[in-house]
């Protein structure tokens, strides 16, 4: 049958429309979704591009969950749970379409591409306590500059605090005729406090080329080679 209405999930706006078949009891429920969420937003800002709706594809049968939300161009969010785990995949396809999501302007804001896996661990109480997970790819620029990860970069979240360690960026500058030149690498690490206050506290270390803070210093430009020792905390 269809149904439409708002998606239900706190700070998630939107239409959703579909069809819906349900069976089982509560303890053993039996689940099929599959429609489609038209004007997706986080908090006001736009989870898909501008006059597409993301597809929504969701199976449950007891504990064990299939499901997926793809919208086009932008990013696909998959989810799988058998066990008492749920792992957890997401595809950004366009790193520009969250500018706004990540308090971005469209001029500081980079374009690319991002993959993100993770599994999510429940207490004995049956909630999410902990995960642990990767960025497996990022790839993006800014101007004429080209931001990567040259491994896959790890993160853990327990206690409410998630937590990154020995994370590689690294930078290239396009030189023409498809070449690129190394412009430094810096080391990440840091925490964030996922409730309450959400403090953060951050490091990173590294050479890079000054030019890459040009984006951000409102026409103001900067050139050589700089040392990276920072370190920022607050909420």
């Amino acid at each position: 049958r269809r149904a439409a209405g708002a998606a239900g999930a706190p700070g998630l706006t939107g239409g959703l429309s579909g069809s819906l078949r349900g069976s089982g009891t509560l303890d053993d429920p039996s689940l099929e979704v599959e429609g489609e969420l038209a004007s997706a937003a986080w908090g006001g800002k736009p989870l898909a591009l501008p006059g597409t709706a993301a597809k929504v594809r969701l199976s449950l049968a007891g504990d064990d969950l299939d499901a997926e939300v793809d919208a086009p161009g932008a990013a696909r969010l998959t989810a799988a749970g058998r066990d008492g785990a749920l792992s957890v995949g997401l595809q950004v396809r366009s790193l520009a379409a969250y500018a706004p999501l990540l308090g971005l302007s469209p001029e500081s804001a980079p374009d690319g591409t991002a993959n993100l896996e993770a599994k999510l661990l429940k207490d004995a109480a049956g909630s999410f306590a902990e995960a642990r997970g990767r960025i497996t790819a990022f790839d993006a620029s800014l101007g004429p500059h080209q931001i990567s990860l040259p491994a896959p970069a790890s993160f853990e979240w327990a206690a409410g605090r998630l937590r990154w360690r020995d994370v590689r960026l690294a930078a290239r500058r396009a030189a023409g005729d498809a070449r690129t030149l190394p412009e430094g690498e810096a080391v990440l690490g840091g925490s964030l406090e996922t409730g309450g206050a959400g403090t953060l506290a951050a490091t990173a270390t590294g050479t890079v080329e000054a030019a890459l803070l040009s984006p951000f210093l409102g026409g103001a430009s900067l050139e050589g080679r700089m040392s990276v020792a920072a370190t920022a905390s607050g909420t």
